[in-house]
């Protein structure tokens, strides 16, 4: 799992929690530089985390329903996941993945 990934998954774990860039570094063992760039990435693709100088960095929400987000969300629910920026019809959608998928788990 890349960097990015691990630290989304650490971020969201713990909602409204300040880190201090120092930690995050630690506790991923990479670069306190690895933990900006991937912090930076992480807001340019919707995801909402403060940061300040002196409290570090702190996940808050996103503005958009993203994936990781969902599972989250999901817990120990095993279920098939699909997340479309955009589709025509959710319905068409949903029956060709219906029509081409596992039909015995649940989707989403």
């Amino acid at each position: 799992m890349a960097t990015k990934e691990r630290l989304l998954a650490h971020l969201l774990s713990a909602t409204n929690q300040w880190f201090s860039g120092q930690s995050l570094a630690d506790q991923l063992g990479v670069s306190r530089e690895s933990v900006w760039k991937a912090i930076r990435s992480l807001q340019q693709a919707g995801y909402q985390i403060d940061s300040d100088r002196k409290r570090g960095y702190c996940y808050r929400g996103t503005a958009k329903m993203l994936a990781p987000v969902i599972e989250l969300g999901l817990g120990t629910t095993k279920v098939k996941l699909v997340v479309e920026e955009e589709l025509e019809s959710t319905q068409t959608t949903a029956r060709q993945l219906l029509a081409t998928g596992d039909s015995t788990a649940p989707s989403l």
